[in-house]
């Protein structure tokens, strides 16, 4: 295998344990399935942790007696939960949408920091016809896709690419300019170029780089010495009217 061919199978990789256990990385666990489906997910064992429902308020939820502490944000249509004790066994619970759509949660307590769950329908990437990359498969298989485009400069069928070279204002003694846009029907793949313009090594994490409407991001140096560059790889929902 070449040198770029392993840097690109890399960051494919790298997407796919982003998007299968986001919250070690981004604080954000997507769970992506159809009504009825069993969602496994983590919970944060002594903090609040933020559930949601993609695109559609929480109305519902279904849980034994003792099993989860909720706080209801009827404002926004989503709900904070923690577990009712610390013995750490897993917890079993159901979320139902406005719209009357039920999915079961098994979620397992760990001890970590405060948290974000998304339940995602199935297939809402592929809703409204889409290009050739979006009807690629599962959604991680249409993240990776993207990634690897990016990565290789190519330009997949239907896809629209714009240069932009636009700076962006992240930290001291660092530069991140975005380079380029992928837009396809529902996502958009952003690629970044990120500089150590100052004296000290630099260490990045993904989760700095998390926003709303953020799916995944690859990074494919997080270390980088005084002068250093790395591009970075971000795909994200698409905006309407974008």
């Amino acid at each position: 295998m070449t040198r770029s061919a392993s840097k690109l199978l890399a960051l494919a990789l790298l997407a796919a344990i982003n998007l299968a256990w986001p919250a070690c990385a981004s604080a954000l666990q997507v769970l992506e399935g159809a009504e009825g489906d069993l969602l496994v997910g983590k919970i944060s064992l002594k903090e609040a942790t933020r559930l949601t429902i993609d695109k559609e308020r929480v109305k519902y939820l279904r849980f034994s007696e003792g099993d989860l502490i909720v706080e209801r944000d009827d404002d926004n249509g989503q709900m904070f939960i923690r577990p009712g004790d610390f013995s750490g066994k897993p917890i079993n619970m159901f979320v139902s949408d406005e719209k009357g759509r039920t999915y079961g949660l098994l979620l397992q307590p760990v001890d970590m920091p405060a948290d974000s769950i998304v339940v995602r329908e199935r297939g809402y990437l592929r809703q409204s016809g889409g290009t050739r990359l979006e009807k690629a498969g599962s959604y991680e298989r249409v993240i990776k896709n993207m990634v690897l485009a990016m990565a290789s400069d190519a330009q997949p069928s239907g896809v629209e690419i714009r240069e932009v070279k636009e700076e962006i204002a992240l930290w001291r003694d660092s530069r991140l300019v975005l380079q380029r846009l992928y837009l396809a029907a529902s996502i958009v793949g952003e690629k970044y170029l990120l500089a150590n313009t100052g004296t000290s090594p630099m260490t990045m994490a993904e989760q700095e780089l998390f926003r709303k409407g953020v799916m995944s991001v690859s990074i494919e140096n997080m270390n980088l010495a005084p002068g250093e560059t790395t591009n970075i790889f971000v795909v994200r929902e698409r905006k309407l009217n974008e």
